[in-house]
């Protein structure tokens, strides 16, 4: 389709048509079909529904070949690294819990839009996961196996507790075990067992004294744990702008659940962002912490104020004039906590600023548009921060 007219007029391929008005479609020579932008486009279920009944049946190789490529990409993504030859024998053991016959069935379901990743996904972590588990016991030795305890009989909350059946459990917050950690009971007053890190300091103070000792028991994690537990992290970083967007930008690229945020300022120009994240187990957080200490301490704290001119010029300590035509001045405001990786994006911002003027009189153009130049002063504009007196903090 090359376009669209609604009552003689061309629209835009996204404008929303009313009642009563005549719609015309044109068509080019090589339009064969709906694209599958399409989708993100119409309204209605059913225009839906027929746009993914064309795809299904028109071009079932093609579904297959893009619903393979985005599977393996969002796997690799999800830390689950499966050669290309083996991917469809991974998938195709996966396809009667994601009620599909087989690995193509599946592809084809993705790639025309009949099935998201989203819902398939963690049925695929949980069959990898007992893979990986399976050789990991493949490869112990007989003498490494733990011997088989018939008194854990049945989990709670993945936790079994030797010695007592479905008992009531709970996390005990100064520690906050995950799977994967070792972990012990402490059997309470009025609420079952709490659930202690063998290395927490509070079990270990309680353990020695004799009238807590009798009532730690052994505890392990269940072969099928929870999807996820809730765990704290606190971040200190530099304090500056967008540094709370970005953590929570760092959490939504690998998907992890938010469930309470606090943030604040403290000494040291510094800031403090507690959050309670869902997590699956250890591994899980280390790679979420990993993530995260991806994120700049540090943003571009430099300011600059910037004039579009016709020409301009500077003359250093009465030396030559240096001219520049038509272009940007900048004057900057270095601060002394800034660095030289902030450049190459400030740089990229100034230069595509939009703001210069278009032939319709608006302002849509930059100086990177233009081919300008920028006559840049710094030596005489460093940053000032005043917040603790009328002393500027570049003075120290």
């Amino acid at each position: 389709m090359v376009g669209c007219k609604v009552n003689n007029r061309i629209v835009p391929i996204d404008h929303v048509v009313a009642t009563g008005e005549i719609i015309e479609v044109i068509l080019g020579p090589a339009d064969k079909g709906p694209s599958r932008d399409w989708l993100k486009i119409v309204r209605t279920s059913e225009a839906k529904s027929k746009i993914r009944n064309w795809f299904k049946k028109m071009r079932r190789e093609e579904n297959i070949q893009q619903g393979r490529d985005a599977l393996a990409k969002e796997l690799r993504r999800e830390m689950i690294f499966i050669p290309d030859d083996q991917l469809d024998e991974f998938v195709g053991s996966c396809s009667r819990r994601l009620r599909q016959n087989n690995a193509e069935e599946i592809y084809a379901a993705i790639g025309y839009g009949g099935m998201t990743i989203a819902n398939c996904l963690p049925k695929l972590k949980e069959e990898w996961q007992k893979l990986k588990a399976a050789e990991a016991a493949e490869n112990k030795s007989v003498e490494d196996l733990p011997k088989v305890d018939l008194s854990r009989v049945h989990a709670t909350d993945g936790v079994v507790v030797e010695g007592f059946d479905n008992t009531p459990i709970k996390f005990a917050k100064c520690c906050s075990p995950l799977p994967g950690d070792p972990i012990v009971g402490f059997i309470t007053r009025g609420f079952g067992v709490s659930i202690h890190k063998q290395s927490c300091a509070n079990a270990v103070s309680s353990m020695k004294d004799p009238s807590n000792a009798p009532r730690w028991v052994k505890a392990y994690w269940a072969d099928s744990v929870k999807d996820s537990y809730k765990a704290g992290l606190e971040i200190i970083a530099l304090n500056r702008n967008e540094l709370l967007s970005d953590v929570l930008a760092a959490l939504a690229d690998i998907r992890v659940p938010i469930y309470a945020m606090n943030a604040r300022q403290v000494e040291n120009n510094c800031a403090v962002i507690s959050l309670t994240i869902g997590i699956n187990n250890t591994e899980h957080l280390n790679r979420v912490v990993a993530r995260l200490s991806k994120v700049k301490d540090q943003g571009a704290n430099m300011r600059a104020v910037i004039q579009a001119v016709s020409s301009a010029s500077v003359r250093v300590n009465g030396g030559e004039p240096r001219p520049i035509g038509p272009g940007l001045v900048i004057l900057l405001g270095v601060k002394d906590t800034d660095t030289l990786d902030i450049v190459p994006k400030l740089a990229e911002k100034c230069a595509c600023l939009r703001i210069f003027k278009d032939e319709n009189d608006k302002l849509n153009l930059s100086a990177k548009n233009l081919g300008y130049s920028a006559l840049v002063v710094s030596q005489f504009t460093l940053y000032g921060d005043t917040k603790k007196g009328f002393r500027p903090s570049f003075i120290n």
